[in-house]
């Protein structure tokens, strides 16, 4: 079964979307998910003054699967070289781990890749079939991610239920 971009980018958009109501309870924010250079660089957020750099996943599946993906090649055609995974490229100071109607993993984005340093000849690298391409990645226990993560035990709604807007309007509400 292939993986379903548009709908999994939805899905994580409506997290962001969760995690930013939350966050903006506790601090200033500053939302650039729509910004072209913060989207290449793997930032949703920044908290203001102090310009911490705030990575979203959320993942719908994880409750299941007990694990994260750990992305290290997001695009893999046979025509093109590999484009690099969140995983390895995020420049983000933390990652917010959002597994819906479960918690929100706050990690160190480079205590994670530690981890991943450290675990990863005992993980197994996974290959995702899309649309035309493939994603590469390997999937990480939760058990050991929450060793090196802030946990906030979060029994939200299923965002997966949500009715979700068109991607284009969610940035066209926030930047004019």
């Amino acid at each position: 079964m292939s993986f379903n971009f548009g709908t999994q980018n939805q899905v994580g958009k409506q997290g962001e979307l969760v995690i930013l109501d939350w966050l903006k309870t506790r601090y200033d924010i500053r939302d650039v998910s729509c910004e072209p250079t913060y989207q290449k660089a793997g930032v949703d957020f920044l908290v203001m003054p102090s310009g911490v750099k705030l990575e979203v996943k959320t993942d719908a599946v994880a409750k299941r699967t007990h694990n994260l993906f750990f992305e290290t090649v997001s695009v893999r055609t046979a025509n093109q070289k590999d484009i690099l995974g969140w995983g390895l490229t995020s420049t983000a100071d933390y990652l917010l781990y959002l597994l819906p109607e479960q918690e929100l993993l706050i990690i160190p984005l480079e205590a994670l890749r530690g981890l991943f340093e450290r675990i990863k000849p005992n993980l197994h690298e996974k290959t995702v079939p899309n649309k035309g391409y493939q994603t590469l990645g390997y999937p990480i226990k939760l058990e050991h991610l929450r060793k090196i993560a802030e946990v906030r035990n979060c029994p939200l709604v299923n965002i997966c239920d949500w009715e979700i807007k068109p991607l284009r309007t969610l940035c066209d509400d926030q930047h004019g």
